[in-house]
């Protein structure tokens, strides 16, 4: 007489583990893959009701994107924008519980994928100021400042920017054609052009300010920490014939940055 085999059983899965079954079915797009997880209906197989859950996670994320993109959607196209949001959605899995972060991936998404630059630096000023709007705010630096403030006591002063603040230098003028987008009157191209800005978040708006190119560079030495007599060395040994014209210069920028809250007030 053969001995008697006992048959193994199945070990019920936990529920973390089933949630994490779940997610990866919707992640891959596969909805056999948690199929036997769902009790099918009378009219609705369990494949087709995980295929609604993937459906519905992939739009949402290609809505938060297309909603953060308006403008680079215009001047790709319906087409190419659908493709490249597309294979942005696919190639990239939420990682936040807050929507509102997804997107911001998709400027250097676009460089990888496009080869247009002046879709590139479009996608990098839209997603500048998408970041800006949800970054923490922070109290600005006000013209107080400059109460009984020497040339020596400013020489040794840092200037913090404010949390809300990104510097941009991009290869296409993405600004003229942002801004007469906005305005409803789109240019056809996006001109070849060097330009230096400044997005920032300032009375609970987010702002953009064209720069010139030794300001810009004045504004990163301050980024980087720099007190404002290390600051100003680079960018006015460019100017050895007009120092005095420079500096005048900067004694125009400093007062409209505070202004126009470019900075926060320090710790």
């Amino acid at each position: 007489m053969s001995p008697c085999v006992q048959q193994p059983t199945m070990m019920p899965m936990s529920y973390n583990a089933a949630l994490n079954h779940l997610q990866s079915s919707i992640l891959h797009g596969d909805p056999a893959e948690a199929a036997s997880l769902v009790r099918p209906k009378p009219h609705l197989s369990a494949e087709k009701q995980l295929g609604v859950y993937l459906e519905g996670y992939r739009l949402r994320l290609v809505q938060a994107v297309r909603n953060d993109y308006p403008c680079l959607g215009h001047y790709l196209g319906a087409t190419r924008m659908n493709d490249l949001v597309a294979a942005y959605v696919e190639a990239t899995p939420s990682c936040s519980y807050n929507l509102d972060f997804y997107p911001f991936g998709f400027g250097a998404f676009v460089r990888q994928a496009s080869q247009d630059p002046a879709a590139h630096d479009l996608a990098v000023l839209e997603q500048a100021i998408a970041e800006i709007f949800m970054a923490p705010d922070s109290n600005p630096l006000t013209a107080a400042v400059f109460a009984q403030l020497d040339p020596e006591t400013l020489g040794s002063m840092v200037f913090y920017p404010r949390a809300a603040n990104r510097l941009l230098r991009l290869t296409h003028d993405v600004e003229r054609y942002l801004a007469a987008w906005k305005k409803g009157e789109p240019e056809l191209t996006i001109a070849p052009d060097r330009i230096h800005l400044c997005v920032l978040r300032h009375n609970n708006e987010v702002q953009r300010h064209r720069l010139e190119p030794e300001e810009y560079h004045l504004l990163e030495n301050l980024a980087a920490g720099q007190v404002f007599g290390q600051a100003i060395e680079p960018p006015q040994a460019n100017h050895p014939q007009d120092s005095d014209l420079f500096a005048a210069k900067v004694m125009n920028w400093l007062p409209r940055w505070v202004g126009e809250g470019f900075f926060k007030q320090s710790m």
